[in-house]
């Protein structure tokens, strides 16, 4: 039906991009208010991290795309970036960022 929001098929999740998690410093996910809602910290990453998660954003163009997030605690099949500016960190010593993560339906934690 024209306007209806298709659920996507399990085909289709497997489909998307994984988010990059950094190889280097420190990753935290916390849960925000809603319970569909994250904050994913990442701080003390190298440049190279940062760049692969910085080119990730700007691929899923902010918050238009969805993508896949799998860590070793939650697997999330199916989320888009929070709306709202980002602030990459540049530093010599450590680089920094935090995302807002929606897990879209199906979600599992």
């Amino acid at each position: 039906m024209p306007g209806e929001v298709q659920q996507l098929t399990p085909d289709d999740l497997e489909k998307l991009e994984v988010f990059p998690l950094p190889e280097s410093g420190r990753i935290t996910l916390l849960r925000n208010r809603a319970d569909n809602e994250y904050l994913l910290d990442c701080s003390d990453v190298s440049g190279t991290d940062l760049k692969r998660m910085e080119n990730f954003y700007e691929r899923m163009e902010g918050a238009f795309h969805s993508f896949r997030f799998e860590s070793r605690t939650h697997k999330f099949p199916h989320c888009r970036f929070a709306q709202g500016a980002v602030n990459f960190v540049w530093n010599r010593n450590s680089c920094g960022v935090r995302l807002g993560l929606v897990v879209l339906p199906p979600y599992t934690t």
